[in-house]
């Protein structure tokens, strides 16, 4: 049985409550963006993967050796470009998060595709219709996300898609 599967860091609480009191924001000012269960990001998604090769995955993570490294979170953007809003995320700079997710993609070597410029984010919210683009550009600019987080681990997670939005599950978890 296929598992929707992908490889993520989870924000931590202080971060997360930052993020949280954004999407509140921007969520009762635009009734056409729908929210994103939980904040995360995606160092790798892995898709529909067949079940008996969730152990391959595991040890194949588990060979990714990584010191802890910081991570800031700052700004907010959108996908796939400001003219055409689909997401709205918030991005991330971080030298350690690029080198740890071209690490995961080589222990994944002949598994998975390597992932092509991969653009760090957390997703905030998924844009169903907008009545006035340019005023959420506009607020998003004015909404403050600034803090930073050490990174010490990353989870290899279960996604589930139900009507009311997909519900994560950590499968295996991987410290530095």
């Amino acid at each position: 049985m296929p598992i929707r599967s992908f490889i993520a860091i989870d924000i931590p609480e202080a971060a997360y409550e930052q993020l949280l009191s954004v999407q509140k924001t921007i969520l009762s000012c635009f009734p056409g963006v729908r929210r994103t269960p939980g904040f995360h990001i995606t160092l790798k998604f892995l898709g529909d993967v067949d079940e008996t090769r969730i152990d391959d995955i595991k040890a194949a993570l588990a060979s990714v050796k990584f010191e802890p490294f910081e991570i800031r979170i700052n700004g907010i953007g959108f996908f796939p470009s400001n003219k055409r809003i689909n997401v709205v995320w918030v991005g991330i700079t971080s030298s350690g998060l690029l080198e740890l997710q071209k690490r995961i993609d080589n222990s994944l070597e002949g598994i998975f595709p390597r992932e092509k410029d991969p653009v760090m984010h957390i997703t905030l919210g998924r844009v169903k219709f907008l009545t006035d683009r340019q005023l959420l550009i506009d607020t998003a600019k004015k909404l403050a996300v600034d803090c930073s987080f050490k990174a010490d681990g990353f989870k290899l997670k279960k996604s589930t898609l139900t009507k009311e939005g997909p519900v994560y599950e950590d499968i295996a978890v991987f410290k530095s």
